[in-house]
Order: structure tokens, then C-alpha cells, then sequence
């Protein structure tokens, strides 16, 4: 066998089962279109380099089960970092996407060495309270609420964080893990959107708004890395200010801020009061819902797509999506089926999460063209 074919089978059988978790032989050669030979001999050189293993069998009701296999626990893994305003979230995943240590660490945004070096400080406890090894670390992937350059890992523009034009190369040598950056809500849509291979809009509803748009199961950047700046869409033009400078933005209507606010500060205190009827409460929520129904209603008239609802304030939404679907039909009156919108599954760590996933592919693929990367990992 031609050996650049060898090495892509064995690729997409890694990314196969990365994806599923643990998977069959008869799995593996139906969707990837490989003979069971192939396959099996394929599985037999995964094993024996280290990188999968046999975790059970599948349940039968007669006859011999089939083996079920697994990426090796301790194969790699990569860490997320999701840098807001006010806080770090570090969060530690191997390459199934199992989240093996998550902590959030209160540190208000500057611009200086400083900042840096106590994100140095935090990740090291973070490996640490993991008890895992630094070799065993891939990379940190970056989460940064703004536009972004990856090729230079650039931090092109951030309102939200009051800088521009911040350069995140040096931070590969303080930290010592190779580094790469990404836009929060790409980070987060690429969370909630893992494998999946179809169209679909992203709304990030957290402290800041942000979105993503993906077709075909990529990620859409636009020419000038500014696809998905949903929250600033303009939806009243002589409305409240936002704090990119104009006015009527759909961040000063539906980011997390105007409910933390109306629940001293916490998104948690916010829906309790919510849940118990408070007056107040109840009167910020109908204003938010109604913005939020229109935005998403411009949204679906723009991409006619699945709009998926996440960031901190999605992860509250499941009981109020009904209510959610009746606003849209005072919006939308082109469709009485308003299935299109779905609830993201993540809360507060689905940004940092998707930094976590910046390096999988490329570690995966790496597995069989540079061998003595791989060593460092123990799988050849």
C-alpha cells in the first residue's frame, strides 16, 4: 500500500474514533468505506503504536460481540484557555474531548507583561491540580473575545477588552506550550458544532455577543475575519449605546450583562429571581426575550439555517425556549415551525472547551509524520 495512503487511513480512523468515543471494526470499515482486512489491520498497528486500545464489547443477543475501541486515555491532551474581561477559564481535555480538569480564575483583563505572567502562574497550578504531565500537554489553545489573525496569532481588535493590535507569539515562550488563538464564539460554535458536518448559525449570548456561521460543517470566517460579529448588528438605531460606540447594538439588549445586572451581578441570582416571579426580574426578561426573538428572527431570514443558542446565558434558555418560539412567530411569518432554533449544551466553559479542540487535528495528524514529535507522547 502506497505509504501516504496507509498514513491517511490511519488518520481518519484516529479523527473516527476521537469523534464517537469507542467504535466497532464493522463501524470503522462502513463509514470510512475500508475493507474489514484493512481495518483490522489498521486497528492491529493503532495498538501496537499505543495510540488505541480495546475498551469492551458490544452488547449481542447471540453469536460472538464485537470488540470496541478507544483512543488510549493518556494518548495527549490540550488546554483551553477562555479569556474574558474580569476572569481566566482554564479547562484540560484529552483527545476523546473529555474534560479532565476545568477552573476559573478571577482576573481582571490589562495589557501588560503582568497579565501574562499570571496566566503563566494559573496554568501551571491548573496542570498541576490535574496531576497531569507537562509532556503529555499538546498546546494551549487561546479563546479572546475580538477579531483575530490565527496565521499570526494576532489579536487584531477587542472593544470588549480595550486593545488592539496584541501579539500572543511571546506568550508560546513564557508559558513554554506551543500557542494558538481563536475568536470566543468561533471557540464556542466549534464546541457546541464538534463533527457536525451541516449548516448552522452560532448566537454566543455571554457577557459579550458574539456568533458563528458554519456551511458545510466549516467554520465561515469571512474575508476580513469578522464573520459572526452578531452583536453588533444594529436592531434600534437610535437605541441604547454599546460599548463599540454605536448605538442600538444587539449586545446592549441581549448580552449577559443586562441580566447579571438585574441580579446583582449573577446570571444564577438573575434566573432565581426569574423562577420566583419578581416583578422586576419578569419585566428585564420579557424586554431581553423580545430583542433576542428578533435578532434570531434576523438571523434565520438571513441564513435559513438551524440558529443554535449558547454562551452563559444559553445554557438557562431549555425552560423558556417555547416561550422563545411564540415570540418568533410575531417576527417570522414566513414558517409556523420555529424547530430551527436549538440550546447549546455548554454554559460558561464552552469557549475555553473549543480553544481545548484547536489542537487535536493537528496533533492527530502529526501522529504519523513526525515521529520524534509523536515520542515525546509515547505512542511509537
Amino acid at each position: 500500500m502506497d505509504p501516504r495512503f496507509r498514513r491517511g487511513n490511519l488518520v481518519s480512523i484516529v479523527k473516527y474514533i476521537s469523534d464517537r468515543e469507542q467504535v466497532s471494526n464493522s463501524e470503522i470499515a462502513g463509514d470510512l468505506h475500508m475493507s474489514m482486512p484493512t481495518v483490522l489491520q489498521h486497528i492491529k498497528t493503532l495498538q501496537t503504536k499505543g495510540i488505541v486500545e480495546e475498551t469492551g464489547k458490544h452488547r449481542s443477543s447471540g453469536g460472538r460481540r464485537a470488540s470496541l475501541f478507544t483512543l488510549k486515555k493518556d494518548l495527549a491532551y490540550a488546554v483551553g484557555l477562555d479569556i474574558k474581561r474580569d476572569r481566566q477559564i482554564f479547562l484540560i481535555a484529552d483527545m476523546l474531548g473529555k474534560t479532565v480538569y476545568s477552573c476559573t480564575c478571577e482576573v481582571p483583563y490589562e495589557d501588560s507583561f503582568a497579565y501574562f505572567e499570571k496566566i503563566r502562574r494559573n496554568l501551571d497550578a491548573a496542570l498541576t491540580a490535574s496531576g497531569l504531565q507537562r509532556s503529555k500537554v499538546v498546546g494551549v489553545g487561546i479563546s479572546l473575545p475580538g477579531i483575530v489573525d490565527v496565521s499570526r496569532n494576532l489579536l487584531l481588535q477587542s472593544h470588549a477588552l480595550g486593545v488592539s493590535n496584541v501579539s500572543f507569539q511571546g506568550v508560546e515562550r513564557l508559558i513554554g506550550f506551543p500557542v494558538k488563538i481563536e475568536n470566543d464564539a468561533n471557540c464556542a460554535a466549534c464546541a457546541e458544532l464538534r463533527s457536525y458536518k451541516g449548516n448552522a448559525v452560532y448566537l454566543s449570548l455571554s457577557d459579550t455577543v458574539g456568533g458563528a456561521v458554519f456551511v458545510a460543517g466549516a467554520l465561515h470566517k469571512g474575508d476580513c475575519f469578522k464573520s459572526g460579529e452578531f452583536g453588533h448588528m444594529v436592531i434600534d438605531k437610535d437605541g441604547e449605546q454599546c460599548y463599540c460606540g454605536k448605538r442600538g447594538c444587539v449586545d446592549a439588549y441581549c448580552s449577559a450583562r443586562v441580566l447579571k445586572a438585574a441580579g446583582g451581578g449573577d446570571l444564577n441570582t438573575f434566573f432565581a429571581r426569574l423562577k420566583r416571579g419578581e416583578e422586576n426580574a419578569v419585566n428585564v426578561w420579557r424586554r431581553y426575550a423580545d430583542y433576542l426573538a428578533l435578532s434570531i428572527s434576523n438571523l434565520r431570514m438571513m441564513f435559513d439555517c438551524d440558529v443554535i443558542i449558547g454562551g452563559e446565558v444559553g445554557g438557562y434558555l431549555k425552560d423558556y425556549q417555547i416561550r422563545l418560539m411564540e415570540l418568533l412567530g410575531q417576527y417570522n411569518k414566513f414558517e409556523y415551525d420555529n424547530g430551527y432554533i436549538k440550546i447549546g449544551k455548554f454554559k460558561d466553559d464552552g469557549s475555553a472547551y473549543g480553544a481545548s479542540l484547536l489542537f487535536r487535528e493537528e496533533f492527530i495528524e502529526n501522529l504519523f509524520v513526525r515521529p520524534e514529535r509523536v515520542a515525546d507522547y509515547s505512542v511509537m
